[in-house]
């Protein structure tokens, strides 16, 4: 069991049972950052071709803001690399934070489900997929709603070969949405 202790920490514990008396002593886990000292938050920890594999949402001391970092380690005490795979995008629906993920491969293709949450308090579940876990959230699009004079809606940030969010409807007096299109009816 990885968890992340109070302040700058991350630790293991196992048990073969899970019941109370049964765990062993807290062990300390060494993080080895490429570019900054991120403060954990939450991580998840997966088992990927032989290695472990931690996607480690994390903050930087100055800021209100959450990343997703991921690294590897051999023998899931010492992860080396811990770099940054996503951030929250410039505008949208994931503008603020990056909060829980975890992730699925199924093939080459890896399948990232995180939840996040924009400046305006709305938290949201999102889904990049990419062929490594480097690939994820390199490249962001714009997506934007247009309601033809209907309650306004929130643009996203979609990252590039993923889906954006089906947004709520819209409304509007004496029209009933029928549903979005790519392109404005002729």
């Amino acid at each position: 069991l990885w968890f992340c202790d109070w302040g700058d920490k991350v630790c293991y514990m196992e048990s073969v049972t899970g019941t109370l008396g049964s765990w062993s002593t807290k062990v300390e886990v060494e993080l080895n950052y490429r570019d900054a000292a991120w403060i954990p938050w939450h991580l998840s920890v997966f088992k990927d071709d032989g290695e472990y594999v931690m996607l480690l949402t994390t903050k930087l001391d100055a800021e209100d803001k959450r990343y997703l970092l991921a690294g590897s380690s051999i023998n899931g005490l010492k992860f080396t690399d811990l770099h940054l795979i996503l951030s929250p995008s410039p505008s949208g629906w994931d503008n603020q934070e990056l909060y829980r993920s975890c992730a699925v491969r199924i093939g080459n293709i890896y399948s990232l489900y995180y939840s996040a949450m924009s400046y305006t308090g709305r938290w949201r579940i999102g889904l990049a997929e990419g062929n490594s876990l480097d690939s994820l959230g390199k490249f962001f699009f714009s997506l934007n709603f247009e309601t033809n004079g209907g309650t306004a809606t929130e643009s996203q940030s979609v990252a590039d070969n993923c889906t954006g969010i089906s947004p709520v409807s819209p409304t509007k007096p004496a029209y009933d949405f029928l549903g979005w299109y790519k392109e404005a009816e002729g």
